[in-house]
């Protein structure tokens, strides 16, 4: 994994040198921050949209002109889990209006869907390949399955601790085979699901080292199918391979505001490109890394004074 960056407002944003002259000029204002940023997802292009529970908007961040926008006006709720689709239509979830809302690539309000099924929605993902909608309620304790205009189709799970059941399932991915992946945050485990709602396994245990969870967020795949699953409590990222061994841990294993490190990361979405969103509520702002892929590799090799640099810090 490769840092890019971390951002708490459109200040941090890359500015041109007439846009920094501007800003100098009007006092360096920091521009639109975020509050409490809970979902993040990517157009895979340069947009990122963050829902800001606090503000209760949706934040559009805009890298390749270096801005911050609103999209829309204020949600009747606290906006939640949002995604975007492969044409950027984009999905957010409103827990207070039991609902998700779907907005056009061009922002334009399109539909909205769910409010007679949910309790308490969180988190929503696509299976674009099979026609599907998830959306996880954390009080009912189900995914409630959607086509892709907002019909109900079915629910799976119920409460409990047992297979097949769910406690607290908040993130939820699917792989290429539709096999769904969700992050029970109460269980501190992960269960899979096959793309008809039918259990298949769950692994994690509840544990205070690096080789367990304590509070499962969300969970993201990358292009080589692992798993990134980002944890509160542990505030870190996990990587597991699908078979539920773990390779990787990224963090602090604590709560930390160093750059390098996530307060209480709540959600994570991956790209195309494998570039990594995390939404750090509290630290106020979102981190993006990078996998290291083979094809990222082979565009941006890992040279000898990079590898001089990690055994050196010092020499930064």
């Amino acid at each position: 994994m490769e840092f890019l960056g971390v951002y708490y407002s459109e200040r941090d944003l890359h500015k041109s040198d007439r846009d920094k002259l501007i800003a100098s000029m009007v006092g360096g204002e920091q521009g639109l921050a975020f509050d409490f940023p809970f979902g993040i997802a990517s157009d895979s292009q340069d947009k990122v949209y963050v829902s800001d529970s606090g503000k209760k908007q949706i934040h559009v961040v805009d890298f390749g002109n270096g801005r911050i926008s609103r999209l829309g006006v204020s949600t009747a709720g606290a906006p939640m889990g949002i995604t975007v689709d492969s044409i950027g239509n984009i999905y957010a979830v409103i827990s207070e209006t039991k609902n998700v809302l779907v907005y056009s690539a061009d922002h334009k309000p399109l539909f909205n869907f769910g409010s007679d099924v949910f309790e308490k929605p969180s988190k929503v993902t696509l299976d674009e390949k099979r026609g599907k909608i998830y959306v996880t309620d954390i009080k009912k304790c189900t995914v409630e399955v959607f086509d892709l205009k907002g019909n109900h189709l079915n629910s799976f799970g119920s409460p409990g601790v047992g297979d097949g059941q769910l406690w607290k399932p908040t993130g939820l991915a699917v792989d290429d085979e539709g096999n769904i992946y969700i992050a029970e945050n109460l269980n501190a485990r992960i269960s899979v699901f096959d793309s008809n709602g039918e259990y298949l396994r769950s692994f994690g245990e509840r544990m205070d080292n690096i080789g367990g969870f304590e509070m499962p967020k969300d969970i993201a795949i990358d292009s080589e199918g692992h798993l990134q699953i980002i944890d509160s409590r542990k505030a870190g990222i996990l990587t597991y391979s699908k078979e539920g061994s773990l390779l990787l841990y990224t963090g602090f294993g604590k709560s930390t505001p160093d750059a390098l490190g996530f307060g209480m990361p709540t959600s994570i979405f991956i790209d195309r490109r494998d570039r990594i969103f995390i939404a750090d509520l509290l630290n106020k702002r979102i981190s993006v890394w990078q996998y290291l892929n083979e094809e990222y590799l082979s565009r941006n090799p890992i040279t000898d004074e990079d590898l001089e640099a990690y055994r050196n810090p010092e020499g930064f």
